[in-house]
């Protein structure tokens, strides 16, 4: 059949791969440090990703990942088609939560017109349709329910993750004491020193928070609440990126 000799195992080729919408190495595809990092598109906050060569890093101050691919495309005088437009103005929205998050900029708002009129669609109408649609927490289970949109951190010494799932003007609240059972047996297993589950309400703005661990002081310091139970509530508090993991990262910092 042929010769298999260590030089083949040891000079294999690396797959390459562009990171999207992501930069930290928890975050990522497992395995993704024997991969060729080609470039990183991302508005997230810079990680840890090391690469062995430059590449093209574009990370963005903006309210979605979206809305820098839309501007590459438009760079290169690329129209998406209506399928890719209605895909990327859904990304937009969700991202933003319809503009109110304060990581929306002039920029998402701008991008996500333009595509909704490539797409053919109104935004309020669809968006509306979108989030009823998606916020629907009936037949999942609790792990479905809690990895639909979850990111790992390592902040100093600690290992957090947080999760994030929009609810449209209702709370699942038959659910909560199981997501809680959930989180614990989670934390304990993949020793986590915090798991957080934001069930954010998109029509009020507001976000009630579940948590797992004995981390009531990084709590407190965080954001500014006496935790009683495992769940506190934050008003106007919808974005992770933007209003919870920077004020964690604040807290970490002050305990240290």
């Amino acid at each position: 059949m042929g010769m298999l000799a260590r030089h083949h195992i040891l000079d294999y080729k690396r797959k390459n791969v562009i990171l999207v919408d992501h930069n930290e190495k928890s975050q990522s595809a497992e395995g993704i440090e024997q991969a060729n990092i080609l470039e990183i598109i991302d508005h997230h906050r810079i990680g840890c990703i090391e690469t062995d060569q430059p590449i093209v890093f574009i990370n963005q101050p903006v309210g979605c990942t979206a809305t820098i691919i839309f501007g590459k495309y438009e760079e290169k005088n690329i129209m998406p088609s209506k399928k890719i437009a209605g895909i990327m103005c859904a990304a937009i929205l969700s991202d933003t939560l319809m503009f109110k998050s304060p990581t929306c900029t002039m920029e998402d708002i701008r991008a996500a017109k333009k595509l909704a009129s490539i797409a053919g669609i109104e935004i309020e109408k669809f968006g509306r349709a979108m989030f009823e649609a998606g916020t629907s927490l009936e037949g999942k289970t609790e792990k479905e329910i809690f990895f639909t949109d979850f990111k790992e951190f390592k902040i100093g010494d600690y290992k957090i993750g947080v999760s994030q799932v929009n609810i449209f003007n209702s709370s699942p609240e038959h659910l909560k004491n199981r997501l809680v059972q959930f989180m614990e047996k989670l934390r304990s297993d993949r020793e986590y020193d915090l798991l957080l589950l934001m069930l954010t309400d998109i029509i009020n703005e507001v976000s009630e928070f579940l948590f797992a661990g004995d981390q009531r002081e990084l709590i407190r310091r965080a954001f500014g609440v006496d935790v009683e139970g495992n769940s506190f509530l934050l008003a106007r508090v919808v974005s992770r990126k933007k209003q919870v993991v920077p004020k964690i990262i604040s807290a970490v910092n002050s305990l240290s």
